[in-house]
């Protein structure tokens, strides 16, 4: 389903009480945040960091060389990121008066939801690991937790995936693109585990920070209207129709 016209023009303020709620609720019970925190107790508790750490970095199957890690960790962020930009142009945010002052306006102000969202999120990361002070498998320093990249990654797919909500294509389009781009995001973990700059909790619980910040971060303030939609499905006597409401 998408939100027509409406991208961008109720964002930043006010900030609500209820949506600042419901976008905690929202974003801590994502599947993209939940699941790695998961992965990354089971890990924790099984004191299997420094096993996975070791055979993913003597073995190299991926990617083959550290320089090749290096390369495609930035590469693959680099994609997320070129695709984050491009989604805020093509959110609809054309209001039904077709004004290109209000257009730009509501561009202006969403934009600054995105970045503003991406760039905390980056600055809270990089003010967590001097915290931890975790030293990285390959010894370079001690800001292995959480991982930059990961945290990078997470973020980005979190906001492109908010975006497509707001533009106009099919759902097979936006699943698909979803599943590439988590793909991609998996291509930046795997790459900073194979190079030995962080152990396998280190990139699970980067991403799922950079998930959760983000995303809260943007249903907190981008205050988009309410997706709405009446399901009628067929029962053995009739027609049953249910009223969706999705914030």
């Amino acid at each position: 389903m998408t939100r027509k016209g409406k991208w961008g023009k109720n964002a930043l303020w006010p900030i609500k009480g209820n949506r600042i709620a419901q976008a905690l609720k929202k974003n801590i019970t994502s599947a993209h945040v939940w699941g790695p925190m998961v992965g990354a107790g089971f890990i924790h508790l099984g004191n299997f960091d420094r096993k996975i750490s070791s055979w993913a970095t003597e073995k190299k199957y991926v990617y083959g060389s550290k320089e090749n890690t290096s390369r495609k960790s930035d590469q693959f962020n680099d994609v997320l990121e070129y695709q984050m930009y491009a989604s805020i142009l093509f959110t609809s945010s054309m209001n039904e008066d077709n004004s290109l002052a209000a257009y730009a306006a509501h561009k202006a102000k969403g934009t600054i939801a995105v970045v503003g969202a991406s760039k905390i999120t980056e600055w809270g990361r990089h003010e967590l690991a001097p915290a931890f002070k975790r030293q990285r498998p390959n010894k370079y320093d001690h800001r292995s937790f959480p991982s930059g990249h990961s945290n990078e990654a997470g973020s980005r797919n979190a906001l492109i995936r908010k975006n497509l909500e707001s533009i106009d294509a099919s759902e097979t389009f936006k699943t698909s693109l979803n599943a590439v781009n988590t793909t991609v995001a998996g291509g930046t973990l795997w790459a900073r585990l194979e190079g030995q700059n962080h152990y396998p909790t280190d990139v699970l619980v980067g991403y799922a920070f950079g998930t959760f910040l983000s995303g809260f971060i943007y249903d907190s303030i981008m205050n988009l209207d309410e997706q709405e939609s009446l399901v009628i499905s067929p029962t053995n006597d009739s027609f049953s129709a249910m009223y969706v409401l999705n914030i």
